[in-house]
């Protein structure tokens, strides 16, 4: 190439032409418009400068101008080219290109993919156009439609030179850009006062001078594709394998790029680089990945900052489960009023140790290792955790956990637990923390305290003595052999001789067979809220003519109208307070009632039940149909904080919820409602839990209908 070249009486250094690239959408095109002299082969464009009028209205080669005849408009604008330039015909009879190598000059298809891009022919021209406010240096006032961003592509309006005469027009009026393979009589055109662009035909004029844009030029690489081996939770290998690459002037980059959306992209998405840019095929290593999720991943290759080329298929996979082949939560036992016991059993992934288990633990469910959690260290199998730093009286969620590579696992959900109000508590079915518990079954897990106090009472003489359960495992319940330490007024060791029944030793020498009644109902909670009645008569029988009370297969109280067990108590709960009897009546009329939580008004107090209701507030809050005399039925009242719901059976009655009381009240009372309503019937339990959960519920209706085969 010669540096200099003179055309028509004027010199002109021979500078070669860089493109400015800038990426807009899928297409890759000139910031700029084009300002050479020479073709790629290095031949040389004529110019035609002033008094050449006639020349290049003659032309059927290439050549150009300077909008009128001045260079320094070619630095703003670009050189203005006839039809033929552009389409490479310089009389040589060999086809030209007058875009440097990896360039081209932009088709009316690209101009109209550009268009859509930016919202179609009737809007695109707006931002198209290069912004120019306020000083409107390259368009006229007002530049219709520009915008200040993204201010991309910045096409200037260069105007035009006349085929016909050696006349310039529109400087930056108009833009006009001539597309590569039309017809003369199709250009591109924007108008300073018109947010459109015009593709559609104008003047047909092979030989006026117009701009030209160029665009990258695509490189196809035959037989690029991408396929994954070595497939695990974490990584996985992706290879990149080429056929022919044909007109590739090299690489910047290669590698593989991933995403879980479906089309992977390298500028946003995740990706690796391989060591080297030649052509050869190569394989690199995605990660890290999360195990048992949707990946896409496609191969690439760079050619410059911004033209980049994917691989021609894009291969989804799946990561492999980096879980545990199992993990499970042991039930918690050992309930306190700040600690409690559990653990797990995992069996390890073949691929991934544990490298972290224990338990983890809050107060609102399904808890995560970012609560309060235990560290039991690595490896699978059994393992017991001690949760401590608990608050007293508070419920809370529980369920084993295992981390390794791949990430954290959790076992199943446990049912909640309550922590016990205080020290001395005793956990309810060993889990539950009760208010109180009161049963002729051991249900407070750890309590060694009595079931009940006895009362014999003969002529006016009366005898006391705490009866002892059978055993100290749960469910141990009493019968006439049960242990009795004397209080007063008795040397009897079992209940059988305290009754002085028949076939038993009569150490006191009293008549054979007698009544004895229940004088104080000790409670399991370990919360100290026993239930007394100073009256024998006023006391519920548990021996009857020597006698054991036996109602429905198992050990009861049996009041007959008269009878109650008391305790007077400022502090006792209306809420936050689940409390189950398991009672039955032997009456068929109205007129009854178990247990009752309040004080005697009509309203303020909880009636289990009263009638043929669960009374709430007011007596018969939730009727309960198909009620059967001598037949044991379960009542139930959830007190939550908000609302409360009633349920017999294990079935919710309706209305489904009422609003809960607040505050407390002052009494508790076991066979009557605190007034002239009493029970005609048996009691065999009543316990009440704190809180109200819903699982809690289920899990003791479970416990209390196994042991009693209620429904």
């Amino acid at each position: 190439m010669n540096p200099a070249v003179y055309y028509l009486s004027s010199l002109e250094t021979i500078i070669p032409y860089v493109p400015t690239p800038i990426q807009i959408g899928s297409q890759v095109w000139d910031q700029k418009n084009l300002n050479t002299a020479v073709y790629r082969d290095g031949t040389t464009i004529p110019r035609f400068g002033a008094g050449s009028g006639a020349a290049w209205a003659a032309l059927t080669t290439g050549g150009y101008r300077f909008y009128s005849n001045d260079s320094g408009n070619a630095n703003l604008y670009g050189r203005l080219y006839n039809w033929y330039a552009v389409n490479g015909i310089d009389g040589s009879g060999t086809t030209k290109d007058i875009a440097p190598e990896g360039w081209r000059v932009a088709t009316l298809g690209d101009w109209q993919t550009l268009s859509t891009f930016y919202g179609g022919n009737t809007v695109s021209g707006g931002p198209l156009k290069e912004y120019d406010s306020p000083n409107f240096n390259y368009w006229l006032s007002p530049n219709t439609g520009q915008v200040p961003s993204p201010n991309a592509f910045r096409a200037r309006g260069g105007g035009l030179a006349y085929g016909s005469s050696s006349a310039f027009d529109n400087i930056k009026v108009a833009g006009y850009w001539w597309p590569i393979g039309a017809t003369a009589d199709r250009q591109a055109l924007m108008l300073y006062n018109s947010a459109a662009l015009n593709l559609t035909s104008l003047q047909g004029d092979a030989n006026r001078g117009y701009s030209v844009r160029l665009i990258k030029e695509d490189v196809t690489v035959q037989g690029f594709t991408v396929s994954i081996s070595d497939l695990n939770a974490l990584s996985t290998t992706g290879t990149g394998t080429f056929g022919d690459v044909p007109n590739t002037p090299g690489f910047i980059e290669k590698g593989i790029c991933w995403s879980t959306s479906s089309v992977p992209n390298r500028f946003v998405d995740s990706f690796v680089t391989a060591d080297n840019i030649n052509k050869t095929t190569y394989s690199l290593t995605a990660s890290p990945l999360l195990a048992s999720t949707v990946y896409y991943v496609r191969a690439y290759i760079k050619l410059d900052a911004t033209d980049i080329r994917y691989s021609t298929n894009i291969v989804p996979f799946t990561t492999l489960s980096g879980a545990p082949v199992s993990i499970s939560t042991t039930a918690v036992s050992n309930v306190g009023s700040t600690t409690a016991t559990s653990g797990g059993t995992i069996t390890d992934n073949a691929s991934y140790q544990t490298t972290e288990k224990g338990v983890c633990w809050n107060t609102t469910g399904l808890p995560t290792i970012a609560n309060s959690k235990t560290t039991q260290g690595i490896g699978g199998g059994t393992f017991v955790s001690s949760i401590t730093g608990l608050l007293i009286a508070t419920t809370y969620y529980v369920r084993s956990y295992c981390t390794n590579a791949a990430g954290t696992f959790y076992g199943n959900a446990l049912a909640p637990f309550t922590t016990l109000p205080s020290a001395n508590s005793k956990p309810i079915f060993g889990v539950y923390a009760a208010y109180h518990a009161y049963s002729l079954r051991l249900v407070g897990q750890g309590y060694t305290g009595f079931c009940v106090r006895v009362k014999r009472q003969i002529s006016g003489a009366n005898a006391f003595a705490d009866l002892r359960f059978n055993g100290t495992s749960l469910n141990s319940t009493i019968s006439m052999d049960s242990v009795v330490v004397p209080v007063s007024g008795t040397s009897a060791t079992t209940l059988g001789q305290f009754a002085a029944k028949t076939g038993y030793p009569n150490p006191d020498g009293i008549a054979n067979n007698q009544n004895i009644v229940i004088s104080t109902w000790y409670d399991q909670s370990g919360n100290n809220k026993d239930l007394v009645q100073t009256v024998f008569t006023g006391s519920p029988w548990i021996v009857t003519n020597g006698n054991l009370e036996i109602k429905e297969g198992n050990v009861a109280a049996r009041y007959a109208g008269g009878q109650s067990l008391n305790l007077t108590d400022s502090s006792i709960p209306l809420n936050n307070l689940s409390c189950y009897v398991v009672s039955n009546f032997t009456l068929t009329t109205a007129n009854s009632a178990a247990y009752g939580l309040g004080i005697t008004s009509g309203t303020n107090r909880l009636l289990i039940p009263r009638d043929t209701a669960i009374g709430y507030n007011t007596l018969n809050t939730f009727p309960i149909t198909g009620m059967t005399a001598n037949v044991d039925r379960l009542y139930e009242l959830t007190c939550g904080v908000s609302t409360t719901s009633g349920y017999s059976n294990g079935t919710q009655l309706s209305p489904a919820t009422v609003t809960s009381m607040s505050g407390t009240s002052s009494q508790i009372r076991l066979g009557s409602n605190g007034s002239v309503v009493y029970l005609n019937g048996y009691i065999k339990e009543a316990i009440a839990i704190i809180g109200d959960s819903s699982t809690t519920r289920t899990d003791i209706e479970t416990n209390i209908n196994t042991y009693y085969s209620i429904w």
